[in-house]
């Protein structure tokens, strides 16, 4: 199954830590790895833009900790495997971006 994921979406709970539900997103304990991984991702994206002032678009592939906040969305459901796919950055404006997920897994109990 293939997905172009651009929404938001309400996650469940944070498998690292005792996360609180802040609107449509988790408010992480500190020293949370899952919240330190995607925040280390939020900053390689802006290192690649400022690296690169006149690009407004990047394309890279997936990381885990993407994978795993997609998995605590719902986006991509329990028991998935083959997880892969690439991650559309764009920069709205300096100091903020919009990643857009194009997401393929097999489905569970579909492994044929």
């Amino acid at each position: 199954m293939a997905l172009c994921v651009q929404a938001v979406v309400t996650p469940r709970e944070c498998p690292d830590c005792s996360a609180t539900q802040v609107g449509d997103q988790l408010a992480h304990d500190a020293g949370c790895p899952l919240n330190a991984a995607a925040n280390a991702v939020s900053d390689a994206d802006a290192a690649w833009f400022d690296a690169h002032p006149g690009k407004e678009t990047y394309h890279r592939a997936l990381t885990f900790a993407e994978i795993q906040e997609l998995r605590l969305s719902g986006v991509i459901p329990d028991g998935a495997t083959r997880v892969t796919g690439r991650v559309t950055v764009t920069r709205i404006r300096p100091g903020l971006r919009m990643r857009g997920s194009h997401v393929e897994f097999v489905e569970p109990g579909d492994e044929s």
